[in-house]
């Protein structure tokens, strides 16, 4: 397979600085336009932007209507063989029984039981296969087999019809194994959960409980009430999502429940990767639900390239479109997350609609990300154009807020690790336009790093960059409404998005280099 790299400067940008400073001046992307957006796709009328819900369709018949008022082409063929700006993805909801619950029984102990929603959230296992499921269990420590490295976590265990819990936190890898493999395998959660939770699978368990380390434990309550109701795209092949192997992430309550001996509690005691059974134990999970089925849409629009040598080079431009919906009589509007890089795609596509490019460029905006990026991974397993033609996917997600905990400006994630030349690109465009500033702080491969729909593209060696504002306390909070947003700062981010994107499709040359 061959990865695309881009060559740094050793064609020249088309554009001067001169010119850079004059299209600013005469952009169409302003305050303006951006508030009367924001006020729209952020407010209560769309109630969330929950894929399968009205608020959602609203939004897709949006953006479409943006992008045929920039006079661009739909991206998509339907079942018809006509032109769309719709791509069609069938989905599978699953509603969670009220009386859903974990026991956990220990021998001359009361059995305790735990509601789900409340103190733990099921991330996969679909509930048509089992909803009954009983067994003993085994702490198999990070659930990691790599005997080759001597790290085996179920050597010396039998984990064979019963639990196995897992302790995500994996500081001490670096014991056992190489740095590349840390970071191939082991650094993004849902390659890491995908990958041990198939470790468990082939041991023979019936079941994986992941203990969420302290960091985690504040944020599990919101993602609890994201699970609440589970969404699976069958056809989007989303190994972790759609498993039938049952994943279940547990508060500290149920921690303690499962560790009532101090010696033996993983929080509390080094090394973590000793495994071992727990005595006198027998876990029970039951998981019924009413399975719904529906249809959601990701939106895409086609900027046609001027340079009939450049029609196979495509430049991409996305965000995710979604949110997640309304919450205990609260609306979860998502202005920066994300309507914010939503709006950003729509801005960008219409300056550059004005402009015109050499190559084509796709503006894309997905569905299902809050679910776990199904929308981008649908894309790239269904694309409209062969992904060997794709040379950058660049991404916006949250890029409106400047009290976010990016230090100063807005972070580029991802883009040093995957691509030294992407990462010079911006640097140097930086430099001419120093109007905003860059931090480099989630630019590894950190959980943010590859937690937006960029990671689909990276996944098929894609040169992939997405752009962040930072966390803030409003994140997936019913707060994150379309007054907190700096807009001077939100139009400064995407301006200048608009000349990388500018820039890349322009340049009179970007070279394929084979993969290392």
């Amino acid at each position: 397979m061959k990865i695309k790299l881009f060559t740094p400067f050793i064609f020249l940008s088309i554009i001067t600085f001169a010119q850079t400073e004059q299209q600013n001046n005469t952009s169409s992307i302003t305050i303006n336009e951006l508030k009367d957006h924001m006020y729209y796709l952020a407010s209560d009328a769309l109630q969330g932007r929950l894929p399968g819900d009205d608020g959602y369709q609203k939004a897709v018949e949006y953006a479409v209507s943006q992008f045929k008022q920039s006079n661009l082409k739909p991206l998509f063929i339907d079942g018809n063989g006509d032109s769309t700006y719709l791509q069609k993805i069938s989905f599978e909801k699953y509603i969670w029984d009220n009386e859903n619950s974990l026991i956990i029984q220990k021998k001359k102990a009361k059995k305790q039981q735990f509601k789900q929603s409340i103190n733990y959230m099921l991330v996969s296992g679909k509930p048509f296969d089992v909803t009954n499921l009983k067994g003993k269990a085994v702490f198999v420590s990070a659930g990691i087999r790599e005997p080759e490295y001597g790290l085996d976590n179920y050597a010396t265990v039998d984990v064979k019809g019963k639990w196995v819990i897992t302790y995500s936190q994996v500081k001490w890898l670096d014991k056992f194994l190489p740095p590349d493999v840390i970071k191939e395998k082991y650094t993004n959660p849902m390659d890491y959960y995908s990958l041990i939770n198939q470790n468990a699978m082939e041991a023979g368990a019936i079941g994986m409980i992941g203990l969420s380390d302290n960091p985690i434990l504040p944020r599990l309550k919101m993602r609890v009430e994201v699970h609440k109701q589970q969404i699976v795209a069958p056809e989007a092949e989303m190994d972790l999502l759609n498993a039938k192997f049952p994943l279940i992430l547990v508060d500290s309550i149920v921690s303690a429940s499962l560790f009532t001996e101090p010696e033996d509690n993983p929080f509390n005691n080094e090394p973590l990767y000793a495994s071992f059974e727990l005595k006198n134990t027998k876990i029970t999970l039951n998981k019924n639900a009413t399975i719904h089925e529906f249809d959601s849409y990701n939106v895409g629009a086609l900027l046609p390239g001027n340079n009939s040598s450049l029609k196979e080079e495509y430049i991409t431009l996305g965000a995710h479109l979604d949110h997640i919906g309304t919450m205990d009589n609260n609306i979860f509007n998502g202005a920066d997350d994300n309507a914010s890089g939503s709006i950003g795609v729509i801005e960008i596509a219409e300056e550059m609609a004005q402009k015109g490019s050499e190559r084509p460029v796709l503006f894309l905006l997905y569905t299902a990300e809050e679910m776990g990026l199904i929308g981008s991974e649908y894309f790239v397993l269904h694309p409209p154009v062969p992904l060997s033609q794709i040379m950058v996917n660049i991404n916006l997600d949250m890029i409106s807020r400047s009290d976010g905990d990016v230090e100063k400006g807005i972070a580029p994630k991802y883009a040093d690790e995957i691509n030294a030349s992407l990462k010079d690109e911006i640097i140097e465009l930086n430099k001419k336009l120093p109007y905003i500033e860059l931090d480099w702080a989630y630019a590894d491969t950190t959980y943010a790093s590859s937690s937006s729909d960029h990671f689909s593209f990276h996944k098929r060696n894609i040169p992939a960059v997405s752009f962040f504002s930072g966390f803030h306390p409003d994140f997936h909070n019913f707060g994150d409404d379309p007054g907190k947003v700096d807009y001077e700062y939100f139009v400064n981010n995407c301006r200048f998005v608009y000349q990388l994107i500018y820039s890349l499709s322009n340049k009179e040359k970007l070279q394929l280099l084979p993969a290392d």
